[in-house]
């Protein structure tokens, strides 16, 4: 018996190991653009960190900055070649953005390790601080996922940080949990992890303003809830509806996600970082008071979205209107909510004269909404006796998206070609003029949706979807056109 115990604790520390290395730490091998693909300037960043190790990154800077710099961390799963609909946009605010890679992953060198999470990003940080465009005053974390994790431990350790935004941060104790399961837990914790990792403990000592985004829909909401109610310091907290994990907060919410994250980060450059704090107070009767304070958000009525979280991550949104500077929102419950919190919303419908309001969606979210219906037409199209009738169907709905919400954006329109080849080449071989026009029509979109630039295509869904996979429909949609006169 003691021997059997002794190989246990002898294997530990590899079964910690592997437990991290192989459920903890998955670089994807792809590499996908650099930010000359969009035409944007950027200097090309490679910093020693040990004899056999670097951190790879990219300085990209902005002639409207003023010093204002936002340090990308990045999620597991990935590397900075991933994060272009991320730089974009901070770049084209104003923001100089610098992201790197962590050793082991991207063009960084050495191996895996969950030590050098925390040690690169404290490279990348001396780096950014000693460069003379950059105002130290004005620097900025943004952390997904695993760099939420990371963003948080950094900003913890750096109190001049200026901001901090943190989306979709786990537990990686709960992650090791889950992974290793039973009595070996405790010594995998023990023996893997470093200290200060934990993204409740690291909240709770960082005193800045920092903004917690997570989608609803995440598996994960209840740690990263966990973490945001920790926070010592201003905390602006937006759990966003109809919303899993990052990136699909640029696809439910784009437009008001990048504004909204923009607005923050100016804020806290400028030292009035905006947020609402929301409290939950009486509970009675099936209805829960909660009071809504607003800080650094003007004194114009305010369409405020308050998300009510129960024990097991079910989450009840409300909309009302702020027009004080503190209101307290009788809301119906069904049982006491784990979580409040509140966020401003700058694209809605209506007006303040109204109780409640609707979202703006932007037009990613309305072709999501659309995109479903469009390819189970054209899957019945397939497979059906009549394959023209749901052909026509398919037809008729995207004209409808088109009257109702415009043209299809670029990115919607990529992903729809494998259903216009498939309703194209249906209706081609229907003996109606009619069917053969609109068959022109669906081909031509499809050679017309294919991306300049395959690399910079890109599906923000729970699934992220990197890089134009579809060339062979393209081509197949070109041939048919052409025996089609065209």
């Amino acid at each position: 018996m003691h021997r059997f115990r002794a190989l246990i604790v002898a294997a530990l520390p590899v079964l910690a190991a592997c437990s991290l290395g192989e459920r903890f730490l998955v670089p994807s091998p792809a590499w996908v653009a650099e930010p000359s693909a969009l035409g944007l300037a950027f200097d090309d960043v490679e910093l020693a960190t040990g004899s056999d190790t670097t951190v790879h990154g990219w300085f990209l800077p902005s002639a409207d900055s003023d010093g204002r710099t936002v340090v990308l961390c990045h999620g597991n799963a990935a590397n900075i070649s991933f994060y272009h609909p991320y730089y974009r946009f901070l770049h084209d605010a104003g923001f100089h953005v610098f992201l790197f890679d962590y050793r082991g992953y991207g063009r960084s060198r050495g191996e895996l390790s969950v030590d050098a999470l925390l040690t690169d990003t404290e490279a990348a940080l001396r780096y950014v601080f000693a460069r003379p465009d950059v105002d130290g005053g004005k620097v900025m974390l943004f952390g997904m996922s695993l760099g939420a994790i990371v963003a948080l431990h950094a900003a913890a350790e750096h109190p001049e940080l200026a901001g901090l935004v943190i989306e979709n941060a786990s537990s990686p104790h709960a992650l090791l949990q889950r992974a290793a399961g039973g009595f070996l837990t405790f010594w995998a914790e023990l023996l893997a992890l470093p200290g200060s990792l934990e993204p409740v403990d690291n909240a709770a000592r960082h005193r800045g303003p920092a903004l917690f985004v997570c989608g609803a829909w995440d598996p994960q909401l209840l740690e990263h809830l966990d973490a945001a109610a920790a926070h010592a310091g201003p905390t602006a907290n937006w759990v966003q509806p109809e919303t899993g994990h990052a990136p699909a907060g640029l696809l439910r919410h784009d437009g008001e996600y990048q504004d909204s994250i923009v607005r923050f980060l100016r804020g806290c450059a400028d030292g009035r970082a905006p947020r609402l704090e929301a409290m939950a107070g009486a509970v009675g009767a099936g209805t829960v008071d909660v009071a809504v304070l607003r800080r650094n958000l003007g004194d114009e009525p305010l369409p405020v979205e308050i998300a009510l979280v129960g024990d097991r991550g079910d989450t009840v949104f409300a909309r009302r209107w702020l027009h004080g500077e503190r209101e307290v929102f009788s809301l119906p419950v069904t049982e006491p909510p784990r979580f409040v919190a509140a966020w401003p919303y700058a694209r809605t419908n209506g007006d303040a004269q109204a109780t409640t309001w609707e979202p703006m969606p932007g037009p990613l979210k309305q072709a999501a909404d659309t995109l479903p219906i469009l390819r189970s037409l054209a899957a019945m199209a397939i497979g059906e006796a009549e394959p023209l009738r749901p052909a026509r169907s398919f037809v008729r709905s995207l004209a409808w998206h088109e009257r109702e919400h415009g043209p299809l954006p670029a990115l919607a329109a990529a992903e729809l070609v494998p259903e216009l080849v498939t309703v194209g080449r249906v209706l081609a071989g229907s003996d109606a003029a009619d069917d053969r026009l609109l068959a022109r029509d669906m081909l031509r979109r499809a050679v017309a949706a294919e991306p300049a630039d395959a690399r910079l295509h890109y599906w923000p869904a729970s699934r992220y979807v990197v890089g134009f996979a579809h060339g062979a429909e393209v081509a197949a949609a070109r041939a048919l056109l052409q025996s089609l006169g065209d």
